[in-house]
């Protein structure tokens, strides 16, 4: 090993520049001090905005900000404020299921194959016109898709969306396409593991090439377009998702469809447990969950009424 750093020490003398060795010790040490230095310019915080800012959350901005400490007290900030706006904790299943009700955005019980919540989008079962519903049903979804990755013992978020009978027609209009995506990299960073856009037709082309501009490089990075009946998607899908518990509409060999009834069950289930967590004493905002095991089939959330949505 000694001979290792001395022939790489060598060979970078002949470049011209020094020999670094930052060990992982020294680079967590950084890490930690810029989590430290960014809780003391948010100063004090009290109600769901401190447990809300847990250490894991102030990681995550500052990643989102390579760690750039000013930068992501910025972009907190801005969440902070807008938070305590929109107060997403608050907002319950009663008032978004109309918006719900032809499963157009839902998350699976089961988990993918890395132990991360899935969210299913289907853009043609839109079923309402009101833009501020569709965001708060949306931003209910992300917020109950969090709490679950949290349960697993992750952070990431895989998004799965269904094109069929997608059309210009049913595409959101320009104004919610870019909210969703405001909230998404602004509000919820570090929070997307995977993208993936299921038989997207040629004309969702020209609706992507719209929005891309406003979809920052890292979420680019992470969306992957496929054709269900490519080798690259049979892989991807191979490779991500429990097959067997996986909707034939994904090229899955589950029969199961979105069951409303039965997802209602869950959330409501959700939300119970959900609320005891936001009316914990501050003193004890630590969000650190011990889960035995990660894989999904031993991660289901709330048993029964998952199992009738995914099954």
């Amino acid at each position: 090993m000694a001979m290792k750093k001395a022939m790489l020490s060598l060979s970078n003398s002949f470049r011209g520049t020094p020999a670094p060795v930052t060990t992982r010790e020294q680079l967590e040490d950084e890490h930690t001090t810029k989590v430290l230095e960014l809780r003391k310019l948010l100063g004090p915080l009290e109600g769901h905005t401190a447990i809300f800012c847990s250490d894991d959350c102030l990681v995550r901005y500052l990643k989102a900000r390579n760690w750039n400490v000013k930068n992501a007290e910025k972009m907190l900030k801005n969440t902070i404020k807008w938070r305590e706006a929109y107060k997403p904790e608050e907002i319950r299943w009663a008032e978004v299921a109309h918006e719900g009700e032809t499963g157009k955005v839902y998350r699976l019980a089961r988990l993918d194959k890395k132990g991360r919540p899935v969210v299913i989008m289907r853009p043609s079962a839109q079923n309402t016109k009101d833009h501020d519903q569709q965001i708060r049903h949306l931003v209910y979804v992300l917020e109950n898709a969090v709490d679950a990755a949290t349960m697993a013992g992750s952070e990431k978020i895989v998004w799965l969306i269904d094109f069929h009978k997608w059309s210009l027609r049913s595409s959101p209009p320009m104004k919610t396409s870019r909210q969703t995506l405001d909230i998404l990299q602004n509000h919820f960073p570090e929070r997307l593991g995977l993208a993936v856009c299921y038989n997207p037709p040629k004309m969702f082309g020209m609706f992507w090439n719209l929005i891309q501009p406003f979809v920052d490089p890292v979420t680019h990075k992470k969306v992957r377009f496929v054709q269900g009946k490519s080798k690259d998607c049979k892989a991807l899908m191979e490779e991500t998702f429990e097959l067997e518990h996986l909707e034939e509409a994904f090229g899955g060999q589950s029969k199961a469809t979105f069951d409303f009834a039965a997802y209602t069950q869950m959330m409501e289930e959700d939300e119970r447990r959900i609320a005891q967590y936001w009316d914990q004493p501050v003193s004890s905002s630590s969000r650190a969950i011990a889960v035995e095991s990660k894989r999904p089939e031993d991660v289901l959330v709330n048993g029964v009424a998952a199992m009738k949505v995914v099954e």
